[in-house]
């Protein structure tokens, strides 16, 4: 059944590869493989599902799984998963604990907290225009919000723990769950819900 959905699906499949593997530097490794890739997520998804993909979500994760320098056969450099790419020092693993610690054998230096959390800020589907309308609202949001909660705004932004949140600002846990629901509804009222993404969980 995978064999022949996998036959009738190729022609469409092969035309869509054909048409990504032309925004990579290797065309022809790239169309490879991705079409591997297709497979072995093929395969996955019905042993796990019984679901049959089509070709069309077939090739877009293909495409963003090696976009990400992720392989099927050997490995990448991209990889910041690849257990090579660890060995050869080009990737680190860091706590977001580390951003905010006071302890200096652990806390990261200053450059590299503002890399981590612009890399968590942007990203490179949104356009400029998009990115600065997000930054204006969240910037005109913060300035009605009172003290305490632009601190939690701000704390919450980089990481940090509730509970030195709570202790920051000389509150019991309990207030400041208190606090976390009142700005909730400060982002819900100002963004309203249509806004909002669908899987969105405020501080729950």
């Amino acid at each position: 059944m995978i064999t022949a959905h996998f036959n009738s699906i190729y022609p469409e499949l092969k035309s869509r590869l054909n048409c990504l593997s032309r925004h990579f530097h290797e065309p022809e490794e790239a169309f490879s493989e991705m079409l591997a890739s297709c497979w072995r997520n093929l395969l996955s998804k019905f042993q796990r599902t019984g679901i049959l993909l089509s070709a069309s979500a077939l090739a877009f994760i293909a495409h963003k799984r090696h976009a990400s320098g992720r392989v099927i056969s050997g490995y990448s450099n991209c990889d910041v998963l690849a257990d090579n790419t660890f060995r050869s020092g080009r990737v680190r693993v860091v706590s977001f604990a580390q951003m905010t610690t006071t302890n200096k054998a652990h806390a990261l230096d200053d450059s590299t907290v503002k890399r981590i959390t612009a890399a968590l800020s942007l990203s490179e589907r949104e356009s400029p225009a998009n990115l600065a309308a997000v930054r204006i609202d969240w910037r005109e949001l913060c300035r009605r919000l009172d003290p305490r909660l632009r601190r939690i705004v701000e704390g919450l932004s980089v990481g940090e723990k509730k509970a030195k949140l709570a202790k920051q600002l000389k509150i019991s846990a309990g207030r400041l769950s208190q606090l976390l629901v009142d700005l909730a509804k400060a982002i819900v009222e100002f963004f309203g819900w249509s806004n909002l993404p669908d899987n969105l969980e405020l501080f729950g």
